[in-house]
């Protein structure tokens, strides 16, 4: 049981990135001073919404991969299959290095499309190096040398194009106030933190590939830490609960979720995180893939009401229909 209780806090620990809101409060200022008026020293970058892929080419020119859970539990690296194979195969055009080099991609694959964002790459995947390590010129030439894979390398994600209107500038100056009062308890400026990561986060519109962003990796002297699209939050916030629990992730039995969709309670978070869901659909912005079109949203919220009614065979409906929709990507809808 000790086991394993280190491998689960690893894990955690690893998956944890830090947010504005593990900021102290003169970290938080130096944030709003470089988003108004570009004082300090701060890098941002876009992140990406899609597969973790991490490699490394060792001084004889081979490649080896590693998995986040992999890495987690110890597992040393090994030979590259899946998608770390098609990222190694196009990068084959790299000169073999005098020691060992590390690197870290989101892999956007343009059929089975990453959560959430529907990005417009068209046809060709895009795999984004966003540890620095690859640089802009070495990017350029494998993507010269292969047209498998568009590379990107961190240098081509650096983000500084905020578009702060008026009012926003107000409020970060108000909140910059109230950090600097030094009369705030730490759940206070916590608060005051999400309100600053949703102002900076709403300000760069879209995704460098094209449809909405997923947020923000920023790193300063201090650190590195997230700032997410509050839009993207949202629809992650709405649909994630699901997805685990459908496809397997979340712990729970599919023979367990039919039978609590057969004979719902209304207390049950799942029914409650179901309803949220589905009453959203029609309202979620632009750019994003759904689970359901409004129509279907519809569909699911009337076969829930009936089975909260006592119609079981509606249950089963209920669940054979987010079953199968949950688990087929290839499904979802552009919002």
């Amino acid at each position: 049981m000790s086991k394993l209780k280190t491998f689960i806090t690893a894990t955690l620990s690893e998956a944890r990135t830090k947010v504005a809101g593990d900021l102290s409060a003169e970290e938080l200022i130096s944030l709003i001073n470089y988003s108004i008026s570009g004082s300090g020293v701060y890098s941002f970058t876009e992140k990406f919404a899609g597969s973790h892929v991490e490699l490394l080419l060792n001084k004889d020119g081979d490649f080896y991969s590693k998995s986040k859970s992999s890495r987690s539990a110890g597992v040393d690296w090994q030979s590259p299959a899946g998608l770390s194979k098609k990222v190694s195969g196009a990068m084959i055009s790299l000169s073999q290095p005098a020691s060992s080099r590390r690197f870290a991609f989101e892999f956007i694959d343009s059929v089975r499309r990453p959560d959430y964002i529907n990005y417009l790459i068209g046809e060709q995947p895009v795999a984004v190096e966003y540890s620095g390590e690859l640089s802009k010129e070495e990017a350029n030439s494998i993507n010269n040398s292969q047209s498998e894979i568009r590379i990107i390398s961190s240098e081509d994600i650096q983000r500084d194009d905020f578009i702060l209107s008026s009012e926003q500038i107000s409020k970060l100056e108000e909140l910059k106030l109230e950090l600097e009062s030094g009369n705030l308890k730490r759940k206070e400026e916590k608060s005051l933190a999400k309100e600053i990561s949703k102002i900076i986060g709403s300000s760069v519109s879209s995704s460098m590939l094209g449809g909405p962003i997923e947020g923000l990796m920023v790193k300063s002297d201090s650190g590195s830490f997230k700032i997410p699209n509050p839009q993207y939050a949202n629809i992650q916030r709405l649909q994630a609960p699901l997805y685990a629990m459908f496809s397997g992730r979340g712990g729970v039995s599919k023979r367990d979720i039919k039978a609590r969709l057969i004979s719902p309670a209304a207390s049950d978070r799942l029914i409650q995180d179901i309803y949220d869901y589905a009453n959203s659909v029609n309202e979620l912005p632009s750019g994003f893939r759904s689970f359901l079109s409004p129509e279907e949203a519809e569909e699911i919220i009337s076969l829930l009401d009936d089975s909260l009614s006592g119609d079981s065979n509606a249950g089963k409906l209920t669940y054979a229909k987010l079953n199968k929709r949950i688990n087929d990507k290839s499904s979802w809808v552009n919002t």
